[in-house]
Order: structure tokens, then sequence, then C-alpha cells
């Protein structure tokens, strides 16, 4: 798309009360994905980020995604890397709640990074996951995205750190297509730390992923 055939979305904006102008405001978004970024369309795209409407909030991020380029990578990632409130505390909420819209935005960006994965992400996401195993659930389908490119320097310098080991052991058993997985587990089950040895040697017995199909 090099000519927008219908108006900006500022102009739908200074609209209200414009039949179908919600429809008219998602197709324009929609519209935008599909088209070259221009400074103008930037300018529609963060306008939309800024309404009160989280629906086209979601739709504008899929703009970004499909424009892609670092900046616009850089952008999801932080909105990613925001701790999701728990499954407890969104049931306390009630449809419209700023948390659900806000945990929303978050689930969207996770899903949007995954295509957007390349050899230039793997550093940080190692980084990321071992410094705190725990909150990095999220991470785990980027990192399988980013798997041939994971340094073994790294991993092997988790596995000397006492702070990393036992996320190193989270990551490993996760990522079962990982190069040489087998060799880290049975490191990791030769450890003195019985509880983390016994989770290893448990994730020995798991037959590890068959890579997948050729092509």
């Amino acid at each position: 798309m090099t000519r927008d055939p219908g108006p900006p979305l500022q102009a739908l904006l200074a609209a209200p009360g414009t039949p179908g102008r919600m429809r008219g405001l998602a197709d324009r978004l929609i519209l935008l994905a599909g088209g070259v970024e221009t400074a103008p369309r930037r300018g529609e795209v963060e306008a939309a980020l800024a309404l009160p409407y989280w629906g086209l909030r979601v739709l504008a991020m899929r703009v970004l995604a499909a424009w892609g380029g670092p900046r616009r990578k850089a952008w999801l990632v932080a909105r990613a890397d925001r701790a999701m409130p728990g499954h407890a505390a969104l049931k306390k909420t009630r449809r419209g709640d700023p948390l659900r819209w806000a945990a929303l935005e978050t689930e969207t960006a996770r899903r949007l990074l995954a295509p957007m994965v390349d050899r230039s992400d793997a550093t940080w996401l190692v980084e990321r996951y071992l410094s705190d195993w725990r909150a990095g659930a999220w991470l785990l389908p980027l990192l399988i995205r980013a798997l041939p490119h994971l340094d073994p320097g790294r991993l092997s310098a988790a596995m000397a750190r006492d702070t990393e080991r036992e996320s190193l052991l989270w990551l490993v058993f996760h990522l079962r297509q990982l190069p040489e997985r087998g060799v880290w587990l049975r490191r990791l089950a030769a450890f003195p730390d019985e509880a983390l040895a016994k989770m290893a040697r448990r994730a020995l017995a798991v037959p590890a992923s068959p890579p997948p199909p050729a092509g």
C-alpha cells in the first residue's frame, strides 16, 4: 500500500458519533499493517496506542509487528517483559477493568514477538531467563526460535554459578531440542545439590523431542 485509500485515523477520531466509526478505525489499522511505514502513518499508530480502546491498541501493536525493525521489536519487548497479574487477581476483575486490558496488551506483545526472533535476540533471551526462571515462562517460545544461536559457553558459565544453576536446569528441561541436551542434564544430575540432581535425573527419563521435519 503506497497510497492511502481512506481518511487517516486522526480524521476518523475527529468525527465522534459517526455511524460505524469504531469499525472504520479498526479497518484503518488493518490497512496500515499491510502498508509501508511512513511518518504520517507512524503518527496514526501512535495516536491509536494512546486511545482508551484496548481493542484498537492491540490492532496498533499488530501494525508495529508487521512493520518490523529493531525499534519496533524493542518497543514490543518492553511491553512483553512486564509482570503479568496472576489468575487469582484477574478473576477478581470485571470486564473492561484496566488490569485485564493491560494483561491483554502484555500477552499480545509476547505473541507478536515470536515470529520476529532472530540471532540478535539469543543473548538477551538467555540472560533474562537465567536471571529469573520463575518469571520467564513467556520467554520459552522465543528461546525455542533462538535455539540455533544459543551460546554453549554462556550455559557453561551458568553451570558454574550458584545463582543461575537452577535456572539452567529449567532452561535445559524445557528446550527439548537443545543440542547436547543429554550432556547438560547428565552434568546436572551428577551435581552435589540433591534436589537439583533429582530433577535432572527425572528430566533424563523424558524422551527428547524429535527434530522438526525439513522444509
